[in-house]
């Protein structure tokens, strides 16, 4: 499996750090690569976000934007993202409902119980998981994960991959590339190619990914809503 990237948000020093140390004894016993960042202040958090985390533990009750609020403004960005809220009440966590939470967890954290909800995402995780694939520049043949790319382009007889972190140009046909890609990929209008696991928002004539906004063309709109709406009904009965 790809290394897990996990964010933890959480005001409280000792049941933050707890969280990490039963966290780090999952990944030891389950053999996994995790990457964690913390941070105790929501609004430095989402300052940093740029949709690159796979788990995030969200506390309920913090100071300046309790854990509900900073979900919603997550899910403009990042429709994919596994949320998991932490809390001393579960009757909080309802909430959760309705920025699609995949789960809480109730403090004081016991660890097994912890490593139980853990053991159920790990299989949402690995069902999620996809293959890499090899991108050809003029210098190199990278290997990439599919997760990471945002969107694809044309450029005269090249194509460019948008990816989370960077682009990347490549000498092949766009109809090659669409035929190597999973079946999540649906074109927006006739020049992009895009990721659906990676897409936060559809309003109106544009499809958002985080910041980037790519319009939808009349002539793609009807099969691409139609695309989209059928990669969430699939994701979501996982």
């Amino acid at each position: 499996m790809k290394t897990i990237r996990v964010a933890i948000v959480d005001d409280e020093q000792a049941p933050a750090y707890q969280l990490l140390s039963f966290l780090n004894h999952f990944a030891e016993k389950q053999g996994l690569k995790i990457e964690t960042a913390m941070f105790d202040k929501p609004l430095a958090f989402l300052a940093a976000f740029h949709c690159d985390y796979d788990v995030l533990f969200l506390d309920i009750e913090m100071p300046s934007m309790d854990g509900i609020a900073l979900a919603k403004k997550i899910r403009e960005k990042d429709s994919s993202v596994f949320l998991i809220f932490v809390t001393n009440l579960a009757q909080y966590a309802i909430d959760g409902y309705s920025v699609s939470a995949f789960d809480y967890i109730l403090k004081p954290v016991v660890e097994n119980a912890f490593e139980l909800k853990m053991s159920r995402l790990l299989k949402k995780l690995s069902a999620d998981v996809e293959e890499k694939i090899s991108i050809r520049t003029n210098r190199e043949t990278l290997a990439v994960d599919v997760h990471d790319i945002d969107y694809i382009e044309p450029n005269n007889h090249h194509v460019i991959y948008h990816l989370v972190d960077k682009t990347v140009e490549s000498y092949e046909a766009m109809k090659d590339v669409e035929k190597r890609l999973p079946s999540h990929f649906a074109k927006c209008n006739r020049y992009y190619l895009v990721n659906m696991a990676r897409v936060s928002a559809v309003r109106g004539d544009s499809v958002y990914l985080g910041d980037t906004e790519l319009k939808i063309s009349r002539t793609e709109k009807k099969e691409f809503l139609r695309r989209f709406s059928e990669y969430l009904s699939v994701r979501g009965s996982r």
